[in-house]
């Protein structure tokens, strides 16, 4: 009895060992990661998606970049200069808006990942700008949140003049009022 044992001991270590050699391999090879002679990862970050913009001019130039897909997904004339054969932007994935307010692209580009842009609550010539670009660029939807914001800055501002003139007129009838 105990050479059987010890005959099947032998053969399930030496099935064992090659098959957990086996899984090792296979696991080796499923998350094996390619790296530099530096050790961080070859492919750490994916840059086939990304376009870049240039605004601005001297002093005030800035760059930004965000995700082609979420851009075409908005706007046709980022899908069409993007995807369109001949166009320039197709090949370089950049975009220049020089004459464009660098303040205004973060805005758009705020946007398009949700987020509040901090000077369209109270600065409406920046928003005039945004609206322009947003016509400019065909982002119905950026437009549309744009004419929002307007109309609720048109009504806190109606209705701030509409309090000045109540207390004008409460002043007003006081003054007249008094000896």
């Amino acid at each position: 009895m105990t050479a059987a044992l010890e005959e099947f001991c032998k053969v399930f270590r030496s099935d064992s060992a090659g098959s957990h050699q086996k899984m090792e391999a296979d696991n080796y090879d499923k998350h094996h990661i390619e790296t530099t002679i530096w050790g961080v990862s070859k492919h750490l970050f994916d840059y086939s998606e990304v376009v870049t913009f240039r605004a601005g001019n001297g002093s005030q130039r800035q760059y930004f970049a965000t995700d082609s897909p979420r851009l075409c997904r908005e706007s046709t004339y980022f899908h069409e200069r993007l995807h369109g054969s001949g166009c320039p932007e197709a090949q370089s994935r950049h975009f220049e808006l020089k004459d464009t307010d660098p303040s205004v692209v973060a805005c758009m580009l705020r946007w398009y990942r949700g987020w509040d842009c901090p000077s369209c609550g109270h600065d409406r010539g920046h928003m005039e700008d945004a609206m322009l670009l947003a016509v400019e660029l065909r982002i119905p939807r950026f437009s549309k949140h744009l004419l929002g914001m307007m109309e609720t800055l048109n009504v806190a501002d109606l209705s701030r003049l509409d309090a000045m003139a109540a207390a004008t007129t409460t002043t007003t009838a006081t003054a007249a009022a008094s000896p």
